[in-house]
């Protein structure tokens, strides 16, 4: 699936006041890093499930609420890519992306499950007869319990709180189950509906959906004691590449010229392209910093790329999604409805992994052309002068969340 827009928010007007009046901003936006840690001499087994694919949450809206909400004049139903489900008696929010890992030692702290999924382009309209309010770009933070949403143009606002009754998680080859959770409001999201509706059935800590998560990502397991360290909702900063001399030569010589797309900016002077940080998650197990494993999770460059042209024709890679665990970089190809891996990060002992500041740092590492990549520009230039393993020049990652 393309991620081509996939953050735009469904907004309804009366919201932009409401978020002033509720000084969401500055406050309810702001993400924290989760210091995690299993219990001491425990081993623990990891179970990642890196750059999840699919398939999607299900809440199963619960009856009596919604009788209320009904007898209100409120009523709750599907927006954008979200679909309703079992002749309304649910909703159905397809997965994006995200990056989920359980942990075998159930004292794991602040959960045995963290990460973060992510159902950008759905969500929730709440309706009456007379006014109506849209939420959309779900991000359910796992180890956080709490489900944040994008309203009235503000991100990362906590509406809703995950509450576990009889959790269970599943896990099949690379589909990954979670049951037993309830959607409840917050107090926060209480009181955005309450501004809206001015309605006295709609009031904090009510349930308003079972959950069911199903979600398929790559899979890999390890053992690990020691400290975690979380950043659920990554906000920024970027993505960098330093493009390398000899890169810049080959192209100059096929008469191609790189420049920058969306978001993203590029320094002809210096050859630095920099994507900025639109959502994603981090884990970081200080532990295995020299390992694979060492930095985990999904980072988001949506709405931003590098463009490659020579005359005429170009080609446009966007919508960049860096998983670490495998050293791999997706893109969007000229908008193409897949992401394709185009990019492989070579981590050579000397980069490093820092957590400096607040900010989650890999430094030194290197961006390559995978074979793919390599036979994608081949095709558009009509060359055979990139193959896989060439090397586009430095990688950074600055991430703060």
């Amino acid at each position: 699936m393309s991620p081509a827009g996939r953050r735009r928010p469904f907004v309804a007007g009366a919201l932009a006041l409401l978020v002033g009046l509720l000084g969401w901003s500055g406050v309810a936006t702001a993400s924290v890093a989760h210091p995690a840690s299993s219990a001491r001499d425990s081993t623990d087994t990891v179970t990642a499930f890196g750059n999840l694919t699919g398939t999607a949450t299900f809440l199963d809206w619960d009856t009596d609420t919604l009788a209320a909400w009904k007898a209100a004049g409120v009523s709750v139903g599907p927006a954008g890519t979200a679909l309703a489900v079992s002749a309304g008696a649910g909703l159905e929010l397809p997965i994006t992306s995200g990056y989920v890992e359980s942990h075998s030692d159930l004292r794991f702290k602040p959960s045995d499950v963290l990460g973060s999924i992510d159902h950008f382009g759905s969500g929730l309209t709440f309706a009456s007869s007379s006014t109506s309010v849209t939420v959309t770009d779900l991000v359910f933070d796992l180890g956080g319990s709490m489900v944040y949403a994008t309203i009235g143009g503000t991100e990362d606002v906590p509406l809703f709180s995950l509450q576990e009754r009889d959790r269970k998680v599943k896990r099949s080859g690379q589909t990954l189950e979670i049951q037993g959770a309830a959607m409840d409001l917050t107090p926060t999201g209480a009181a955005a509906l309450d501004a809206i509706f001015h309605n006295s059935a709609i009031t904090a800590n009510t349930e308003l959906a079972a959950v069911t998560i199903e979600a398929k990502g790559r899979v890999s397991r390890y053992s690990y004691t020691g400290q975690t360290v979380e950043y659920p909702r990554l906000s920024g900063i970027a993505l960098s590449l330093t493009f390398a001399t000899p890169a810049l030569a080959a192209f100059h010589s096929d008469g191609i010229t790189p420049s920058a797309v969306g978001s993203a900016s590029y320094d002809s002077a210096l050859g630095d392209v920099s994507f900025p940080i639109t959502g994603g998650t981090a884990v970081v197990h200080p532990g295995q910093r020299g390992r694979p494993e060492g930095l985990a999770g999904v980072v988001l460059g949506w709405g931003n790329g590098l463009v490659l042209g020579e005359g005429s024709t170009s080609v446009a890679m966007t919508d960049l999604t860096f998983v670490p665990a495998t050293s791999t970089v997706y893109a969007s190809v000229n908008g193409g409805a897949d992401d394709g891996a185009l990019f492989a990060v070579k981590r050579p002992k000397r980069s490093r992994i820092s957590l400096t500041g607040g900010n989650l740092e890999l430094r030194g590492a290197y961006l390559d052309l995978t074979a793919g990549g390599a036979a994608m520009l081949n095709g558009v230039f009509h060359t055979t002068g990139f193959e896989r393993g060439f090397e586009l020049g430095k990688l950074t990652l600055v991430a703060s969340g």
